[in-house]
């Protein structure tokens, strides 16, 4: 029981991370990007 809740919240822990390095990709990507059309236009 204990074994199935610690692999439980490990999944759930590195399932947040991976969805927080995500946003923080994208939103630096658009920032990025932004910065981009703000330097050409």
């Amino acid at each position: 029981m204990s074994e199935w809740l610690g692999t439980g919240l490990q999944n759930r822990s590195h399932q947040f991370e991976s969805g927080w390095n995500l946003f923080l990709i994208r939103s630096s990507v658009r920032c990025i990007v932004i910065a981009f059309h703000c330097f050409f236009y």
